[in-house]
């Protein structure tokens, strides 16, 4: 190879090193320090995600079965005055009542005890 003689080709030469070994280095610092960062930080991120994500699903699954306790509840209530088939109920409830902490009634039903059936004229409506 022959060197070159004119200071255009040196200079251009210099500038094509120095742009390689520039190019290198910079590959080098993205391959060793500036992707692992990103890397982590990238973890890091999809793991808060995730921990706010079951965060939200079990909240959301405490609400579910709380509105499905309440309902059951509700439910199950509301039919245990003429459903109840134990000797405690049938001798001595003869009705049930929701009421508010305000005094006021929400639902109720009541059993007249010689007809074992439900009284409608004491029977509110479920809300």
């Amino acid at each position: 190879m022959r060197t070159p003689s004119s200071l255009g080709a040196k200079l251009l030469l210099i500038m094509t090193v120095v742009g390689v070994i520039a190019a290198i280095a910079i590959t080098l610092l993205l391959a060793g320090v500036i992707t692992p960062s990103f890397t982590r930080l990238e973890g890091k991120a999809v793991a808060a995600h995730v921990e706010r994500t079951r965060a939200a699903v079990s909240d959301y699954a405490a609400s579910v079965e709380s509105a499905a306790r309440d309902y059951g509840d509700w439910n199950d209530g509301n039919a245990y005055p003429a459903d109840s088939d134990t000797w405690l109920a049938r001798e001595n409830l003869d009705g049930i009542a929701y009421v508010t902490s305000q005094g006021r009634t929400v639902a109720a039903r009541w059993r007249d005890p010689t007809r074992h059936a439900d009284r409608a004229d004491r029977r509110t409506p479920l809300p």
